[in-house]
Order: C-alpha cells, then sequence, then structure tokens
C-alpha cells in the first residue's frame, strides 16, 4: 500500500495499521489520497446537513464540514491541491441541503478535459500542476436538492468529531 500509514491510538498506545487514526470517544482522522482513495466509500455522509464550503485560491485547498443530526457528528475535510471544483446549484429535485452521499469518480469528464488542455499546449503549460507527475482523486458529492459537488484533488484530511 505504498507509503500510507494509519494510526490507531488506545489507551495512549499507537498501532500502526492502514491509514485511519481512532480515539476512544469514536473520533475519526484519516488521509486519504490515490493509494487508499476507496475509503471514500466508507464514509457516510447520508443526512448530513451541507451548508457550503470555503476555497483557498493561494493555497489551493477546500474546507467543507457537515453535521449529522442522527449520529451526531461533525465530518470536517480539507481538500488539498484542488485542481478542479464545480457545484450544481440547480435545485432539480426542488431543494433539500441534505447530503445523500459522497463517492469516488474514477473517470470524470473534467480531468480529461484538463488533460487535453495540458497536451495541446505542453511547452506553454510547462510544469502547470498537471505536468508535476501528481496523481490526483477525484469526488462527488450529491445533495438531495439533485445538484451535485465536484472536487478533483491530491489527497483529502477528514476528521469526524
Amino acid at each position: 500500500m505504498g507509503n500510507m500509514t494509519e494510526y490507531i491510538t488506545h489507551r495512549g498506545c499507537l498501532y500502526q495499521n492502514l491509514g485511519i487514526a481512532y480515539t476512544l470517544e469514536g473520533d475519526i482522522t484519516m488521509k486519504i489520497n490515490s493509494i487508499n482513495k476507496e475509503r471514500i466509500e466508507d464514509i457516510y455522509l447520508h443526512d448530513s446537513i451541507y451548508s457550503g464550503y470555503t476555497y483557498d485560491y493561494s493555497r489551493r485547498q477546500i474546507h467543507l464540514s457537515c453535521r449529522n443530526s442522527w449520529t451526531k457528528k461533525q465530518h470536517d475535510f480539507l481538500f488539498e491541491n484542488v485542481i478542479y471544483c464545480s457545484m450544481q446549484s440547480c435545485s432539480f429535485w426542488h431543494g433539500g441541503n441534505s447530503i445523500m452521499s459522497i463517492s469516488l469518480d474514477e473517470q470524470p469528464i473534467q480531468m480529461a478535459e484538463l488533460i487535453s488542455i495540458q497536451n495541446e499546449h505542453k511547452d506553454l503549460y510547462k510544469n502547470s500542476f498537471l505536468d508535476r507527475g501528481i496523481t490526483y482523486i477525484a469526488l462527488r458529492i450529491e445533495i438531495n436538492s439533485g445538484d451535485t459537488l465536484l472536487i478533483i484533488c491530491e489527497c483529502i484530511d477528514y476528521n469526524v468529531v
């Protein structure tokens, strides 16, 4: 599994395992990247309240938080080295702000478009973020309004409290 390390904290002892940290209170901390991207499928956000995100252009980071009133848990995401982000806001299904799901998008059209732009002008775009050999991951968050958030990034810091 590459360099990804998982830490499990139990009564002050630190155990290494697969990419996630658990505390006695049930908190979860996880770093997700292309090596362990399948972990996205383990995140349960259904019925968590979506209120938006903040994008820091200079740091290329997106911060998103949502709270699930059923589980009483706060989910915090920090998407790092973001190269693409889009959010529909059409309310196709007549409103709502509850998250239905979070999932990987293995081959988003948007990534193919970015690669095409990069390849058309290799000399002009030399040393762009696509030219650095980074493997990016794409994920979609679907809202019960019918809207979708798509983020393509290098990695995600995920915390549940």
